[in-house]
């Protein structure tokens, strides 16, 4: 890990508790456990529940996030990008972007007329996504 995200995710922390973790790194830690840290007050309960059900799901196809929650971009100040565990170009099929309002989440789906007959028959929250205007992204 470089020293700029070293010290990025050492945001909300004081300089001791920094040093202690620099000194002696812990194993790397859950997503809940990550999330239950002062830095994530911002995050609503309902938010962090849903964070915390994709990454176990995800992590079942073999996607993860690198064990760091990365400073964001235009889009929020935090920022969670999935990616393919154990390559090196980590395909990114997700992300979530945090800030004071809430999360975003992101799909970056490809093939998607390969399961038209899945959306077509699909429950609505998850058709929608695919078929009204409701469901369009609001960052492209």
């Amino acid at each position: 890990m470089d020293f700029q995200t070293w010290l990025f995710n050492q945001a909300n922390k004081t300089l001791a508790e920094a040093l202690e973790e620099y000194l002696n790194p812990s194993e790397p830690k859950s997503m809940d456990e990550i999330l239950s840290e002062r830095r994530f007050k911002i995050i609503s309960e309902p938010d962090k529940a849903f964070i915390i059900a994709f990454d176990k799901a995800i992590n079942e196809f073999g996607y993860d996030y690198g064990g760091v929650i990365r400073s964001g971009n235009v889009f929020s100040p935090l920022l969670i990008v999935y990616g393919k565990t154990d390559t090196k170009s980590r395909p990114c099929p997700a992300r979530i972007y945090i800030d004071d309002n809430g999360i975003r989440f992101r799909l970056f789906l490809n093939k998607v007329d390969a399961h038209r007959q899945y959306i077509e028959n699909a429950p609505a929250h998850i058709k929608n996504a695919f078929t009204s205007d409701s469901g369009r992204c609001t960052l492209c």
